[in-house]
């Protein structure tokens, strides 16, 4: 990530500050024949912004140190959040990997080592298959490994990506 990318991750953060903040003050009316709080309602605004200004900060923080705390993957350096990333990616890889050693069906449903209705480009052995798998999964534990390391010399804790999108 770029400090371009962390400027309009606080601009979106701000926004949505500022979204809550209205919100806050469009909620404060008490209607009709209820009973009030035993506080103002500006004391509790007070109380709410201040309480959501400590949580945006610790948010900006916690993102400047996933920028921040780098690690280095096979001669690459990257940020702790990529770094986790990219393992996942190659987990899911190894995955496709392993379904191809047990169905011999591809990635995307595409019949693989020497199905009758297409010959494959390459035939792919199971033991191919299972080796490629194998070492994917192997990168990524090493990533996996070095992500905690960081985290635990640095006190840093790293969201976990979403892949579900």
């Amino acid at each position: 990530m770029t400090i371009g990318h962390l400027r309009r991750v606080i601009a979106r953060q701000e926004k949505y500050r500022s979204q809550l903040i209205e919100e806050l003050h469009r909620d404060a009316v008490v209607p009709e024949g209820v009973d009030a709080p035993p506080f103002d309602d500006q004391e509790r605004n007070r109380a709410l912004l201040h309480d959501l200004n400590v949580l945006l900060q610790q948010k900006q923080s916690l993102m400047a140190a996933n920028i921040a705390t780098m690690v280095t993957i096979d001669g690459e350096e990257l940020s702790l959040y990529q770094a986790r990333l990219k393992a996942e990616a190659l987990r899911q890889l190894a995955n496709q990997w392993e379904n191809i050693a047990k169905e011999g069906v591809g990635p995307r449903g595409r019949p693989w080592m020497g199905a009758p209705e297409k010959p494959p480009v390459r035939q792919v052995s199971i033991t191919t298959a299972r080796q490629h798998a194998h070492n994917l999964m192997t990168w990524a534990d090493k990533i996996s490994d070095a992500i905690e390391w960081a985290n635990w010399h640095s006190n840093v804790s790293i969201p976990e990506p979403n892949t579900e999108a």
